[in-house]
């Protein structure tokens, strides 16, 4: 979901995950992921233009990589454009609500023993670790894998990332 130009999957992709499908609502990022993943020489997985909040699948048997939409804070020195289009506080409320849209989404989908990736380029909390606790604090057939943030540091970008496992159907 979200797969953007690809980074992510071409980087799971070359380490031999196997990568099935990639989705996003942008036919240019989805262009642009085809290009790098045949510039790799990477096996190409099935592309399709999807809104991931509500994708046309009926079903899925698989782990699910999230590369989600968020407020960017975390990559500012890099893009600093981002600073003028989404440093603002009606931004920083809708990114929250689209990305546990996303999530809520994609867990409709996940069955038992598959996991769930979400990455975002920010330490926003409210993007990232509350979002997270408070999904896990409603699933309680989810559980908490890894979680990682690299530093607060303008060195380097700033990156979260959680995998969360679906256990068993709750009852």
């Amino acid at each position: 979901m979200c797969a953007g130009f690809g980074g992510k999957s071409a980087f799971l992709s070359q380490f031999g995950v196997p990568i099935q499908f990639c989705s996003d609502i942008s036919k240019k990022r989805l262009l642009g992921l085809k290009a790098d993943f045949l510039r790799r020489k990477l096996p190409l997985p099935s592309l399709f233009l999807a809104d991931g909040s509500n994708p046309p699948l009926s079903s899925f048997d698989g782990n699910i990589l999230i590369d989600a939409p968020c407020s960017g804070l975390g990559i500012l020195s890099r893009r600093p454009d981002l600073r003028r289009s989404r440093n603002n506080k009606r931004s920083l409320r809708h990114f929250p609500s689209l990305q546990r849209q996303l999530l809520i989404s994609a867990l409709r989908y996940l069955k038992p023993g598959r996991e769930l990736a979400y990455i975002t380029c920010t330490l926003n909390p409210n993007e990232n670790e509350s979002l997270i606790f408070t999904l896990l604090s409603e699933e309680r057939d989810l559980s908490l894998r890894v979680l990682w943030q690299t530093p607060h540091d303008d060195q380097i970008d700033g990156m979260f990332g959680v995998l969360l496992r679906r256990e068993s159907s709750y009852c």
